[in-house]
């Protein structure tokens, strides 16, 4: 298990993002033997997983924002926690910044939908794929994130698609 890069003084004082830093020194004993509320149960496991310290610059990149929000599709409201348990202080803040953007980090937060999708002539079973490029694409570049724009990213991943098979 990867030792924190941060001093548990510094860190905030919620309760998860400690006992993540405390667990990541310590060796990660089973969360589920404490008594957690399984919400605060699933924040201690996502910290204190051992892929936090295993993303490096091939899963982020060099634009830094993309990178913020990167972390907040993987770790939600806790990325700039995350952060700081890497003891990244300054991409915790660039984090934070892009949190108070609201960016789309989930399918769900897509400006198109499968329905939309299917009534444009994609196949139904192409939608999942064309869906998790579309919210690739608008995490990296969220000003894409708009109907119109989004049908046409649609059928450049579709016809990618095709001529892959």
């Amino acid at each position: 298990l990867a030792e924190p890069k941060v001093e548990l003084s510094s860190l905030p004082s919620i309760f998860s993002v400690r006992l993540a830093a405390c667990l990541m020194r310590n060796g990660r004993p089973s969360v589920a033997c404490m008594k957690l509320s399984n919400e605060r149960r699933d924040q201690v496991s996502l910290l204190a997983d051992d892929g936090l310290f295993e993303m490096t610059r091939s899963y982020f990149g060099d634009n830094i924002a993309a990178n913020a929000r990167k972390m907040i599709a993987k770790y939600g409201k806790l990325a700039p926690y995350a952060a700081l348990l890497r003891g990244d202080t300054d991409f915790a803040g660039i984090i934070e910044k892009e949190l108070e953007k609201d960016p789309a980090t989930k399918i769900s937060e897509l400006k198109i939908n499968g329905n939309i999708l299917l009534l444009s002539g994609f196949e139904q079973k192409k939608l999942g794929e064309i869906l998790s490029g579309l919210l690739e694409r608008v995490i990296e570049e969220p000003a894409l994130n708009y109907e119109k724009t989004l049908v046409e990213l649609a059928l450049e991943l579709d016809k990618k698609l095709s001529a892959e098979k």
